[in-house]
């Protein structure tokens, strides 16, 4: 049985913890500015809960390069290939397969660039919501972020059990299933026609903790880790490299695209109307 996808999960989730478990560990550095802020001996750091943690990441980022520098670092993908390594080719590929693999390449791009773009959504609009509207500051959103990132690494570590369950066509659909759900909860008619409207404040935090643990916990990280899975499956003994990296490219500049233009839309036509607009695109 092809274990792609089963790797695959045990990569991202280490990347995945990167992007949402640390949001404990910046909420921790941006309350620790807040109490140094206040010690004159340190006025001459200009410590703050923003600079707190800059100050973190570039120390972090300080001792990577030391790592790497380092004799004793190994690199695992040596830069010089031996000249008598066997290279894929495509030769013989008919043309009816370069238009079954074009098609699977497009496909592939969408899903990622909407995906990714889906989460890129959700860290701007989906923090400046809930200190908005919740009354929550950003340490404290970090912390419900982090604990959704955690539910998210686990699943990714359980890739191999749900590969038994479902293919990866299902898990696409389940967790693309579960993003458009996530978006529509934070369409206040929509989660209010769910909930009820007894108590606003009540079912407002219900209805985005919700989607928070929908988007962040279950949906996003296996519904795009079934993407790349079942796109480099599908690609079979074809060139994978340049793909790839196609495939990262795009989803870079949709988690830059993404949230600026629904910046612009939010501020125009409100938030509602950006989280439509996104289950719509799912």
């Amino acid at each position: 049985r092809d274990q792609r996808t089963v790797w695959l999960g045990r990569v991202t989730a280490a990347q995945y913890c990167g992007l949402t478990c640390t949001s404990f560990l910046g909420s921790l550095l941006a309350r620790t500015g807040e109490r140094l802020e206040k010690d004159a001996s340190l006025a001459w750091l200009n410590i703050s809960p923003l600079t707190c943690s800059a100050y973190a990441v570039l120390l972090m980022a300080l001792v990577a390069l030391v790592l790497l520098q380092s004799p004793n670092f190994y690199d695992f993908v040596p830069a010089d290939r031996r000249a008598g390594a066997p290279v894929a080719r495509e030769d013989g590929v008919s043309t009816e397969d370069d238009r079954a693999h074009f098609r699977l390449v497009v496909v592939g791009l969408v899903l990622n660039i909407i995906t990714k773009g889906s989460i890129g959504c959700y860290e701007t609009l989906g923090v400046s919501y809930a200190q908005a509207n919740l009354k929550m500051d950003g340490p404290t959103v970090g912390y419900y972020v982090a604990a959704c990132g955690v539910l998210g690494v686990a699943f990714l570590l359980s890739f191999k059990q749900l590969g038994r369950l479902f293919d990866d066509v299902e898990l696409v659909l389940y967790g693309i299933g579960v993003m458009v759900l996530s978006c529509l909860l934070m369409v206040r008619k929509f989660s209010e026609d769910i909930v009820g409207d007894d108590d606003h404040d009540v079912d407002a935090f219900a209805a985005w903790l919700t989607a928070i643990v929908g988007m962040y916990g279950v949906g996003y990280p296996i519904g795009h880790t079934a993407v790349i899975g079942w796109f480099s499956k599908a690609m079979k003994s074809r060139p994978q490299g340049m793909l790839m990296g196609l495939f990262a490219s795009a989803g870079s500049v949709a988690r830059i695209v993404f949230p600026i233009c629904s910046g612009v839309a939010s501020d125009l036509w409100g938030p509602d109307v950006v989280f439509a607009c996104l289950a719509a695109l799912l």
